[in-house]
This record gives C-alpha cells, structure tokens and sequence, in this order.
C-alpha cells in the first residue's frame, strides 16, 4: 500500500543495504536520510529529521564508537536546510505555521513543506502577529490555503514587510 507505515518500512529496508557494517544510531539515522533522498527524491527529509531530533539524533548528535551505546552525545537540533519549515498543518505545536513566525528571524524565509500542499494550514481561534520581515513562501504549483475561522486574524504590525507567494487567505 502506499501508507505511510509501508513508506517507513521501504525506507528502512533500503536503508540497512546503504549503512556500513556494524552501524551505530547516526549511521542508521543517515541511511534512512539517503534511502529517502534516493526513493523519494528527499521529500520528507525534514520530516525524518524531526523525528530523529526529538529522539536525541538531530544534526549535531555523535554516536562515538558504533560499538558502544554510552559514548555517544544526543543532540535536538535540525539541519539548517529544515530551520524555518512548516512541517505540521496544525494551529500550534512544533513546526507550525504559528510555531515557526515566532521562532524565525527578521528578513527570513518560511516554506512549506512539500507533503502539506494541497492542504489548509490552520490558524483557527487565536491571532497570529507579524512582528518582523518575513517572506511565506510556497514553493509548488499546487494551491495552499491558511484557514483564518473562528475570529483568527493574521495581523502584520505597521512598518512591517510580510508577503506571501502562491498561498490563499480562506475565512
């Protein structure tokens, strides 16, 4: 099937023909990456980032010796290329569209990930305030809609540059 559990399995199977022998947690993590870079063209590397880096394998995590499970260093961080994603359609948690404004830097540019095209990012019941330049970009030619119901409001302060490319205000 084409779920995502059967996704996962092709690329951990695919994965363990990619690592070297006796492989540690950051080897399996980077085949996993390759397998996904190979079979899909990379589109959820930064989903698999995510998932590794709340588990302590983010970009800067060494594993030591591949041999030893206690001289390792665990890491929470995201490569550079996945800082400033959306990740997750939802109104707030980590990788949101609410989460990831707040946590950017002026002059930056947000994208979205290619998985949520085609879907409605949710800004639902609380404002969400522009305070700083930004660029929300949305790289594919595929429709993308922020949800604004329930009295939510995207407000840019005064003086403040924010555009949008290729997305749709909708409530």
């Amino acid at each position: 099937g084409n779920g995502g559990n059967n996704k996962a399995l092709e690329l951990v199977v695919e994965a363990m023909k990619l690592q070297p022998c006796n492989p540690g947690f950051v080897d399996g993590r980077n085949a996993i990456l390759k397998a996904d870079s190979l079979i899909n063209n990379g589109i959820h590397a930064c989903m698999i980032w995510k998932a590794f880096a709340n588990r302590g394998l983010g970009a800067s995590a060494n594993q030591g010796t591949s041999l030893s499970v206690t001289d390792g260093t665990q890491a929470f961080d995201m490569p550079t290329s996945c800082r400033n994603i959306v990740t997750i359609p939802n109104n707030e948690g980590v990788g949101s569209l609410r989460n990831i404004v707040q946590n950017s830097l002026t002059n930056d540019t947000i994208k979205i990930a290619p998985y949520l095209v085609g879907k409605s990012l949710d800004l639902s019941d609380n404002q969400l305030i522009i305070d700083k330049n930004l660029v929300l970009k949305n790289p594919f030619n595929q429709e993308l809609k922020i949800n604004c119901t329930n009295n939510a409001l995207l407000q840019i302060n005064n003086g403040v540059n924010f555009q949008m490319e290729d997305i749709i205000i909708d409530g």
